[in-house]
């Protein structure tokens, strides 16, 4: 069974950051995750679906990067929710013409591997 976990203010709405739950896709292991946390529920989705500024990961990218809720999960997998995040800033490198972005503290290097 895969395994959620619940980053940021989001976890005062479930009783344990990591829950291992059933489900064959995000969708299926999300609304198991759900029928338990009402509150958060209420904070993931609205009344189109998934709310947009929830970020969910698995494998290092978004969901939406996958098949969204419909992408499949095996039982080793780990996904990550995270809250709306802002702020920060983008630390750039010059060399010659070129811009390098440093992405070192992106949200995917926040999940284990």
């Amino acid at each position: 069974m895969p395994t959620v976990r619940i980053y940021g203010y989001l976890r005062q709405h479930v009783a344990d950051a990591s829950l291992t739950v059933p489900g064959h896709t995000v969708g299926a292991a999300l609304d198991a995750v759900c029928a338990d946390n009402p509150a958060l529920a209420a904070k993931l989705y609205g009344p189109d679906g998934l709310n947009e500024y929830v970020r969910v990961i698995l494998r290092g990218l978004d969901i939406e990067l996958h098949n969204g809720l419909a992408t499949p999960v095996s039982d080793t997998d780990q996904i990550g929710i995270f809250p709306p995040i802002s702020g920060g800033e983008i630390i750039e490198y010059r060399v010659s013409s070129k811009k390098i972005l440093d992405t070192r503290y992106s949200i995917i290097h926040f999940l284990p591997t």
